[in-house]
């Protein structure tokens, strides 16, 4: 069935931010939803994680390639999942 390609696990993405994996995730452009607060803002009322200059996440960690704030980190970034990225599918392929 085409449908059973799709669902194919090709990382193990839990594992690798738990390595501290520097993937895509971390260049998304990250909205808040409605009811969540920013982890670390300069204004409470953005609605968009910042990005540094180089396109990462503001709370990626260079050193260790982690998030700084992962316990309080937006819905979207607890629920991405690398495998059903088309962006990030394109770059490994």
């Amino acid at each position: 069935m085409a449908g059973d390609a799709a669902e194919e696990v090709v990382l193990d993405c839990e594992a690798g931010r738990r390595m501290g994996c520097a993937s895509f995730c971390c260049r998304l452009l990250v909205r808040l939803q409605p009811q969540e607060k920013p982890p670390t803002s300069k204004l409470p009322s953005d609605r968009f994680v910042p990005k540094r200059e180089d396109g990462l996440c503001e709370h990626f960690d260079d050193e260790t390639g982690n998030c700084k704030v992962w316990e309080k980190r937006p819905a979207a970034c607890r629920e991405f999942d690398c495998n059903e990225s088309e962006l990030l599918q394109i770059v490994l392929k």
